[in-house]
């Protein structure tokens, strides 16, 4: 089975880029790939607990990745960016953290890579 990287590196609003990368990965995991997404840079506050963007008519992308194991997707989130940022662990839904050279090793192993 193929693997496929999808790196978000953008904010979860003001853009759909977030959630087109949300929805990509929806579709290759139902096309039976090995989906993987690392949230990096600014991709890491679609993890914050209590977003409300209903203002912006928007779902809440931290509700959306909240369930995405359902979908058979790993959530990854970079650990460097959490730090960057100053979020903490009980700031942010669950995602396994990992650091950027656990990035570049999956991102070696994967068949394609994905940026959003």
């Amino acid at each position: 089975m193929k693997r496929v990287v999808i790196l978000s590196t953008n904010p979860p609003y003001g853009s759909s880029i977030n959630a087109e990368g949300f929805r990509a990965g929806l579709g290759l995991a139902f096309s039976e790939f090995i989906v993987d997404i690392i949230l990096v840079h600014d991709g890491v506050f679609a993890l914050m607990k209590g977003q409300s963007p209903r203002e912006l008519n928007m779902k809440s992308l931290g509700e959306v990745y909240e369930n995405i194991a359902q979908f058979k997707i790993n959530l990854l989130v970079d650990t460097e960016s959490l730090h960057k940022y100053g979020l903490a662990e009980r700031e942010t839904i669950q995602a396994k953290r990992i650091s950027t050279d656990e990035i570049k090793a999956i991102i070696n192993s994967a068949d394609a890579v994905l940026t959003f």
